[in-house]
């Protein structure tokens, strides 16, 4: 089988992804729990897909040794709860801002994101949808101060980063069960890690492809020593090339300022085809 990403034309999908686990940092410990959901809205050109991804809902639950958060966007916390609170126009109503946003990019029948848009104009909406509409005029410092806080959560190269590991890229030739691919990539956010992935097909049926997932990783700098584990599986549709569910367990284990550091990281997704557009 030469299995492509080639979803159809007019498909909406739903992405549901969870990220959790916990970490030791400097001798503290701190847990995660982050679940995002986004409608994905299909465009062929050619053998390219166009995907409008719009952020449907995102919860938090957050622990670190000096703080905590919880947030669900389908229960936000109202303003009345801040209005002495000097973090008003921070977390947690920027992460209940971004319900409602879109952004777009483009993935090659490879399964390789070709390109991904700006987030300026998610990010315009998001700070009307935290201000309760447009920006007062001449207040610039309040503009900056949730634009620059949002922009730290909610950018192009995150998420570039964690579709990517959810969307296995295909070698553009014929698979058989036992055959094995490859990539390498680079974090472009958070920890530079240097990350080698082998994915090895364990079962082809009618409908799916079964791929399990090894991968390993190293990041050397100064006061800065990492290594990363990876194991998982991922299934995709056979067809279309879609990913239909992930599940990825990722360690790290090293130091950082001479002080230990463990984290451990579960991912968990799927992806669900919700209908068809009639018109396509």
């Amino acid at each position: 089988m030469d299995l492509r990403f080639l979803p159809d034309n007019g498909a909406r999908y739903e992405l549901a992804v969870e990220v959790s686990g916990s970490g030791l940092k400097t001798t503290k410990t701190e847990t995660y729990s982050i679940s995002t959901n986004w409608l994905l809205d299909i465009r062929k050109d050619s053998n390219d897909a166009y995907i409008k991804a719009t952020y449907k809902r995102i919860k938090a639950d957050l622990a670190f040794p000096s703080d905590s958060l919880q947030v669900d966007s389908d229960h936000p916390v109202p303003d009345s709860l801040a209005m002495s609170n000097p973090r008003k126009y921070n977390i947690p109503w920027i992460w209940q801002g971004i319900k409602g946003q879109s952004f777009t990019y483009r993935m090659n029948s490879l399964g390789q994101i070709d390109s991904m848009q700006p987030f300026t104009s998610l990010m315009i909406g998001l700070v009307e949808n935290v201000l309760h509409g447009p920006i007062p005029s001449g207040d610039h410092q309040l503009r900056d101060q949730v634009w620059n806080t949002a922009s730290a959560q909610f950018n192009e190269k995150a998420v570039h980063d964690q579709l990517m590991l959810l969307f296995p890229e295909y070698p553009g030739r014929q698979l058989k069960v036992g055959d094995t691919l490859g990539r390498t990539y680079q974090n472009a956010t958070g920890l530079p890690l240097v990350m080698v992935q082998v994915f090895k097909v364990s079962e082809i049926t009618d409908s799916e492809v079964t791929l399990l997932l090894g991968g390993s990783g190293f990041l050397e700098q100064t006061e800065i020593s990492l290594k990363a584990e990876q194991q998982g599986k991922i299934v995709v549709n056979r067809n279309t090339g879609m990913m239909e569910s992930v599940y990825i367990e990722e360690i790290l284990n090293g130091t950082m300022e001479k002080l230990p550091f463990k984290q451990s990281t579960t991912m968990k997704a799927s992806c669900k085809k919700l209908g068809q557009d009639p018109s396509k």
